[in-house]
């Protein structure tokens, strides 16, 4: 019994592990580049809104988005001092880029009631028949807001400052 396959998992668990990480890109040392808040702060500001316990989880509720209600104005203050701990050298920017999704996602929901359209975070690719707040980038309908399914996604070309 002790040279059955069972009893030998041992002999390839170091080598496995050790090449674990082989194909994952590392994460990005500059998370708050511009670049980086195109792809992601519309995302981290999606799932404030739908996590957040005010009542804007469901599919449907991207269109119940108002800056202006309590509760939504003081989970985007709160996005904001989040992102402030972790870029404090950019925080104005940061600041400026959410103000400006804010009014991106108000303008759409207004365009939406105007053309009697219902938003929707996410819309099944054929279904012509609803707006979408957030779309992958193959999708043949677009939406508001190109979200990556996945941040790994890396350009090879990066703008940068020389001090």
């Amino acid at each position: 019994m002790p040279n059955s396959p069972a009893s030998r998992p041992h002999e390839s668990f170091r080598p496995y592990h050790e090449a674990f990480y082989r194909f994952v890109e590392p994460t990005s040392v500059t998370p708050y580049t511009y670049q980086a808040r195109l792809r992601a702060l519309h995302a981290a500001l999606v799932i404030v809104m739908r996590h957040g316990g005010i009542g804007l989880l469901n599919d449907g509720a991207a269109a119940d988005f108002d800056p202006d209600a309590s509760q939504v104005s003081k989970a985007v203050e709160q996005l904001k001092r989040r992102c402030a701990l972790s870029a404090p050298d950019q925080v104005d920017e940061v600041n400026r880029h959410i103000d400006a999704l804010v009014a991106e996602w108000r303008t759409e929901v207004e365009r939406c009631r105007e053309a009697k359209r219902q938003l929707e975070y996410q819309v099944f690719d054929k279904d012509k028949r609803r707006d979408r707040l957030l779309y992958n980038h193959d999708d043949r309908i677009r939406g508001l807001w190109p979200t990556l399914q996945s941040l790994r996604n890396i350009e090879n070309t990066a703008l940068f400052k020389a001090l």
